[in-house]
């Protein structure tokens, strides 16, 4: 099992274990060892989501595609929707009462072509494929001579699509193949890629207003965020997006470049507000920088 299934198994049994505690049944130790805090702080849960939902009854699982939570809860006749985090560093209530993703890294993740992400992205989502793919060919030209350069049809298809440069013989499946065997190669694809954010993202940006959309969007499914780590187990409430404002960029330490936000949070019950920053950073998820699968990850600005 990779990386990527085995997380994947450890957050659905975590949900698993999570439901069956809130339904009443009995949790294993085992399922227990599957978060970082104390039996105590886990078991306290229900007292604390009884208090502010006095009419909770069930906790569900959320299913469906485009969902942006994780569980749900069955209050009266109401559904509250929940996202779960779960990390092994020890964070305070003080911090995740704003930032209740902490620890889980991103908030909001995906292919940059999906249709959520380039409602946004602008000319960050395919114009810029269409742009780093120049950049492509003359690296292939100058370190791949006697490869066939692929279309940009053939390269955009196989940037996206995982595991299918293991099917096809196409000169982009090729070209990911060799890639991922030659490791001199892919730094140089690598370097090149953050050479190429520097220049991008210097006079491209996402739409500012399209991007508070989606994080409204994403955000506001959410009633409540639980999140788990070493500090204990905490229920926080959701927020109403009120506004994002672009700060601009910030260079990377390794290389390349993030833009920033200061997103307005708004709790849904209490109803103050606060200025969150986040960053909008881009991320190739399989292979390294450069190799394949671009997505997009907004998490905390650690530049704030």
């Amino acid at each position: 099992m990779n990386r990527r299934q085995n997380a994947t198994t450890i957050t659905q049994k975590r949900e698993a274990a999570l439901m069956k505690h809130f339904n009443g049944d009995l949790v294993t130790e085992e399922e227990l060892d599957l978060f970082p805090c104390s039996k105590e702080a886990f078991v306290s849960l229900i007292p604390v989501v009884q208090s502010v939902e006095p009419t909770f009854t069930e906790c569900r699982k959320a299913g469906g595609l485009g969902n942006h939570k994780d569980l749900q809860l069955l209050c009266g006749e109401e559904t509250k929707g929940v996202e779960l985090k779960v990390c092994d560093r020890k964070l305070t209530a003080s911090l995740l009462e704003w930032r209740p993703w902490e620890g889980g890294v991103q908030f909001l993740q995906g292919q940059i072509t999906s249709q959520l992400m380039s409602s946004f992205l602008g000319e960050c989502g395919k114009p810029m494929v269409a742009a780093w793919f120049t950049k492509v060919k003359a690296l292939m030209l100058t370190h791949l001579p006697s490869f066939t350069v692929p279309t940009l049809e053939d390269y955009s298809k196989l940037l996206f699509t995982i595991g299918s440069e293991k099917k096809l013989t196409t000169p982009a499946a090729k070209l990911i193949q060799e890639l991922r065997a030659k490791d001199e190669l892919k730094q140089r694809f690598q370097d090149a890629w953050l050479l190429f954010e520097d220049e991008w993202f210097a006079t491209h940006a996402p739409v500012v207003e399209a991007f508070q959309a989606v994080l409204k969007q994403v955000l506001e499914e959410k009633d409540y965020w639980i999140n788990i780590n070493k500090g204990g187990a905490f229920f926080i409430e959701g927020f109403h997006v009120r506004g994002l404002h672009y700060v601009g960029t910030a260079k990377k330490p390794e290389g390349g470049t993030v833009f920033r936000y200061k997103m307005t949070l708004q709790k849904k019950k209490r109803g103050d507000t606060q200025e969150v920053p986040i960053v909008l950073k881009f991320y190739w998820k399989n292979g390294g920088q450069g190799v394949q699968n671009i997505n997009l990850l907004v998490v905390s600005d650690p530049f704030a």
